[in-house]
């Protein structure tokens, strides 16, 4: 019995030491150093997946060789990048050189670095460039398939490009690694409402705002999916809840200011304003927000819409920094499910069938067709025309 426990601890003994193999850096590390990324790391990430970019990079400067911070540092700085509500380009253009150095740093130091390669899917460009975005994360991925920040970003960029089914694999296995991640939550939340699974999502949701009161876009979400749903009595609980914990960033608050507004005047208001506002930014800048778009369209707007979408130009997206509209982030979601939604598409913005003449706008055609891997909508929308075929016949006539 003594003989065969030696023989099994050896073995796990053994297990341990290859699963747990030591990092790149087997030199003792400045603790003042790995306190500030211990301190940035302990700070909820915001719905997007970004840390303390502050702390992140005094540590890197104390510590240059803690290759986990470079690359966190560099996912934070990719991500607030592409995706903060940040509109100088200058700024924009320093964030995208400091994150590409942080990546390139980490990878010298350890060419597995999971968060380093999700940079650089991050700073692709927004359009255009899938096979490529999805090769990164897919590296990041092997490098660390439990990571939960991986996961996370995986998910969404599955959501970026239809697959909700899939993005709801990446979120479900995020909530099984960290259920105590608030955006983990929030995540897998959303994932469940878009594949119609809606109590359930609703059960998660609202737990996890019982949880973290003070987070804001897991109340932001449900304000959003409630509206959608004409859950009015909802969402005026919702705002009675963020006035009564207070208090909140103006952003926010604005937005809560704009959801009461809503009540009042019902989503034929709303989307009244989000048509004059698209038609506004058309004139401008000739672009548009894929978001506000996705919003009117389901407020029933799509004919109204689409001569908008198809005459405006998102050339800009194919260029590394290019950015959407009204801090629409990639946005790209906004196309396949009108952000934090409630059941299954097919949406109208899909069911009318130059949503496709939208997505070649976009390069996701050539995408599809080049991977063979489909926007769930390609079986959803069976009933209203042949989806694959339209986007096969598109990209031969290219």
């Amino acid at each position: 019995v003594f003989a065969l426990q030696d023989e099994i601890a050896a073995a796990v003994a053994q297990a341990l030491r290859v699963a747990f193999a030591p990092s790149v850096h087997v030199s003792a590390i400045d603790p003042v150093a790995y306190d500030l990324y211990l301190r940035a790391r302990a700070a909820a990430p915001d719905w997007l997946f970004s840390y303390d970019t502050n702390l992140l990079e005094a540590c890197v400067a104390r510590e240059p060789r803690l290759v986990q911070a470079w690359a966190t540092l560099a996912l934070s700085l990719a991500i607030e990048a592409s995706e903060a509500r940040r509109t100088v380009p200058s700024a924009v253009a320093d964030l995208r050189l400091r994150a590409r150095h942080a990546a390139e740093r980490a990878l010298e130091l350890d060419p597995e670095a999971a968060h380093a390669h999700a940079a650089f899917e991050a700073l692709a460009p927004v359009a255009g460039a899938f096979a490529l975005r999805e090769t990164h994360l897919r590296r990041a991925l092997a490098a660390a398939p439990d990571d939960p920040f991986v996961l996370g970003r995986m998910s969404r960029w599955c959501d970026n490009v239809g697959r909700h089914r899939e993005s709801l694999m990446h979120a479900a296995r995020a909530m099984e690694v960290d259920p105590l991640l608030p955006v983990a939550n929030g995540q897998y939340a959303g994932a469940l409402q878009r594949i119609g699974r809606v109590a359930e999502g609703d059960a998660i949701e609202a737990a996890a705002r019982d949880r973290w009161p003070d987070i804001d876009y897991l109340v932001l979400g449900a304000l959003w999916a409630a509206s959608l749903a004409d859950d009015w009595p909802v969402v005026e609980r919702l705002i009675a809840d963020v006035r009564a914990r207070g208090p909140r960033t103006p952003h926010v608050l604005d937005l809560v200011g704009q959801y009461e507004k809503r009540v009042h005047e019902g989503n034929a208001g709303a989307a009244r304003y989000a048509l004059s506002t698209l038609r506004r930014d058309l004139s401008a800048t000739g672009t548009l927000a894929l978001g506000a778009a996705a919003f009117a369209s389901a407020l029933g707007l799509t004919q109204e819409v689409y001569p908008l979408l198809l005459e405006a130009s998102f050339d800009h997206l194919f260029q590394p920094g290019g950015r959407l509209l009204q801090n629409d982030g990639t946005g790209l979601f906004n196309l396949f499910s009108p952000g934090p939604c409630r059941g299954p598409g097919p949406w109208p913005l899909q069911r009318d069938i130059r949503f496709v003449q939208l997505c070649a706008k976009l390069g996701f055609c050539d995408y599809w067709v080049k991977s063979d891997m489909w926007p769930d909508c390609a079986e959803q929308l069976s009933d209203c025309y042949d989806f694959k075929e339209e986007v096969r016949r598109i990209v031969a006539a290219a």
